[in-house]
């Protein structure tokens, strides 16, 4: 993410020739330039590389064409933000008991990757948080049942509705509560899970399921890295769904994190629990903090940069070091440093995106490139 120096005859060449590197390290300080002279992620790997995305990028923003630049060149898929939610599309919308739908925002996101050969990863079918459940859900007065109609209804209406550009779901999200003592009493008091029971996820993932046998089926989470017992509790939930032949395809570790914190071996740790059971790994949510102690008069350095570059090359390496057929994909939470909720969560300055304000790649983004390499 953020401009330029020349790279040196001998690194330009190897570049050009792909010849490999063995170092452990990202070369230090080496941004990738402008973005003209930028190599491409997508072309460098052999997965998908996905970006978070808003509708607005892709029309009515005054700088959609620098969006779409950087999307188009380094990009193969992507992952909308918060509109292909439950919320954003049915608000508080519901007439004869049944849900209406508002498919503007996700339409456009839709068409667009139609029409330039981007996959869609679908985000997310179920999930507690304000900004995804809608507040008649969220405030459900009726019966178990109709509750759980209405869900099924939502899940069947999108999942049908984007079958043919949404190869992928985050089914469920953020299901199980940060600090739990024990694995088998972990899950979190969602409205779905008061109403639906603690099988609601397997109903959501079969519902899935059936209203599209191609799409792969994730679950997604954070804090999988470092929480042993949310980890536990949350494989044993995949355990329990693969057991019951219920299709699950793989795991989405958020990775959230920031310039030290987690550590590379709770990241590879994670990542291994997922692949050993033969699943498909997603990073899905990439971004690496710079400001952790969330100081308002926040400089970013050169330091933080170098940081934040080692990060972002030691959680793609260490993807790239899982066998390929459970690599799935990387996605980057957005594009911009502005762009990034870390900001208004944090009350902070975060710069933890791998571009600038300007739309310039940052040493973050060359450390993904060598980590391609």
């Amino acid at each position: 993410m953020k401009a330029a120096i020349i790279l040196p005859v001998l690194l330009l060449f190897c570049f050009i020739s792909g010849c490999q590197t063995h170092s452990t390290k990202p070369e230090e300080n080496k941004a990738v330039g402008s973005l003209e002279d930028t190599p491409s992620l997508k072309s460098l790997a052999s997965f998908n590389i996905g970006m978070a995305v808003q509708a607005r990028q892709f029309d009515t923003h005054p700088e959609s064409d620098k969006y779409l630049t950087i999307l188009n060149q380094s990009f193969n898929q992507v992952t909308a933000e918060y509109e292909m939610k439950m919320h954003p599309i049915v608000a508080n919308s519901l007439s004869n008991g049944q849900l209406v739908f508002n498919w503007d925002a996700p339409d456009r996101i839709a068409n667009y990757a139609r029409e330039n050969n981007l996959k869609i990863h679908g985000h997310a079918l179920v999930w507690h948080n304000e900004y995804a459940t809608p507040d008649f859900l969220e405030n459900w007065s009726g019966s178990d049942e109709e509750f759980t109609q209405l869900v099924l209804q939502w899940v069947a209406e999108m999942v049908t509705r984007y079958k043919d550009v949404v190869a992928s779901w985050d089914v469920a999200n953020e299901a199980f509560r940060d600090g739990c003592t024990r694995a088998d009493d972990c899950y979190r008091d969602s409205v779905f899970y008061k109403h639906m029971g603690p099988d609601y996820i397997a109903t959501v993932f079969q519902a899935a399921h059936d209203s599209d046998p191609e799409a792969l089926l994730f679950y997604n989470d954070y804090g999988l890295t470092y929480d042993n017992i949310k980890r536990k509790a949350a494989m044993n939930m995949v355990d329990d769904l693969v057991g019951r032949g219920i299709s699950i395809d793989g795991v989405g570790l958020q990775m959230h994190i920031d310039i030290n914190f987690p550590s590379k071996s709770q990241i590879k740790k994670a990542m291994d629990d997922i692949a050993k059971r033969d699943l498909l790994v997603h990073v899905s949510e990439l971004d690496v903090r710079a400001n952790p102690e969330t100081r308002q008069n926040f400089t970013f350095t050169k330091s933080h940069a170098n940081k934040q570059k080692q990060r972002v090359y030691d959680v793609v390496k260490t993807f790239r070091n899982l066998p390929k057929a459970n690599q799935f994909a990387i996605t980057v939470w957005g594009f911009r440093d502005a762009d990034s909720w870390l900001n208004s969560f944090w009350q902070s300055p975060q710069y933890g995106l791998l571009f600038d304000n300007q739309f310039n790649p940052k040493p973050a983004y060359d450390g993904f490139v060598e980590s391609l390499k």
